[in-house]
């Protein structure tokens, strides 16, 4: 992603930890993994559809038919689409946003906006990390994520242009129905704690165990009670789960019970 030349970003220290946070592959599978991750209740399959059609958003479905599943970005990105449309930006203009998302500086242009190493690490900071992120959209259709304590150097020394500004933490809580803001009494979390903290505010488990030594997690188990029967086969075919339980009540399977387990 090109920095717009006049935004003072502290890039030393982004560049730092952006190389650090893309060796942690297992928050960025819980960033970018397709699930049932909440999708604004506004957005319906209508204009889903319409804008795959302008292609807004991908059609990963498997014949373009079937249930749409969204990763967290999935959703992060639509619900900017939604802050770009209240804002009156034009299709063609979020399209051209989307495609300076799929660009990223010094690389081939990327597949996906869930590839954007940008997307990837705000959303991390601002789900794990409680860090107030902002996403300043300009005339050209660029973009760059910018953190409060940068925002309020670039008003203070006037040296940012017109733009839209866009409170990446407010879109977080939009979609998961909790509190996303700053708590300056946070420590930095280990690799470790941030994934767990991840699971835990993304839903992605109903219950979470966890195994410590010396204060460190070290291994823990994710379960998911599923109320509607899926066919076994299908869960077995997804070769994701140690255990799976199922419970049944006159001859039928009224609940499955899936856990799957993380080492470190």
């Amino acid at each position: 992603m090109n920095l717009e030349e006049n935004i003072v970003l502290d890039t030393d220290s982004i560049a730092l930890s952006l190389k650090e946070f893309l060796k942690q592959e297992g928050i960025i599978k819980l960033l970018t993994k397709k699930g049932d991750t909440l999708v604004n209740k506004s957005i319906s399959s209508r204009m889903l559809n319409h804008w795959e059609e302008l292609n807004l958003i991908d059609n990963n479905r498997e014949n373009g038919k079937g249930w749409r599943k969204f990763s967290i970005l999935d959703s992060v990105w639509m619900e900017i689409i939604v802050e770009l449309r209240n804002f009156g930006f034009p299709n063609d203009k979020i399209l051209n946003v989307k495609n300076h998302f799929l660009n990223t500086e010094g690389k081939h242009k990327i597949k996906s906006v869930n590839q954007n190493p940008f997307l990837q690490f705000y959303v991390a900071n601002a789900i794990a990390q409680r860090k107030q992120i902002y996403i300043s959209v300009f005339r050209d259709g660029q973009i760059e994520f910018i953190t409060a304590s940068e925002l309020s150097k670039n008003i203070k020394f006037d040296t940012i242009k017109n733009f839209i500004s866009i409170n990446l933490n407010e879109l977080l809580e939009r979609i998961y129905e909790q509190k996303f803001n700053v708590n300056s009494k946070i420590k930095l979390l280990t690799e470790r704690e941030a994934e767990l903290l991840m699971m835990i505010r993304t839903q992605k488990f109903d219950y979470i165990k966890i195994g410590t030594k010396g204060g460190k997690p070290i291994i823990y188990e994710g379960t998911n009670i599923l109320k509607k029967a899926p066919r076994i086969v299908d869960l077995l075919a997804k070769g994701k789960y140690q255990d799976i339980t199922t419970k049944q009540k006159d001859g039928k399977i009224v609940s499955t019970i899936i856990n799957q387990y993380f080492k470190k």
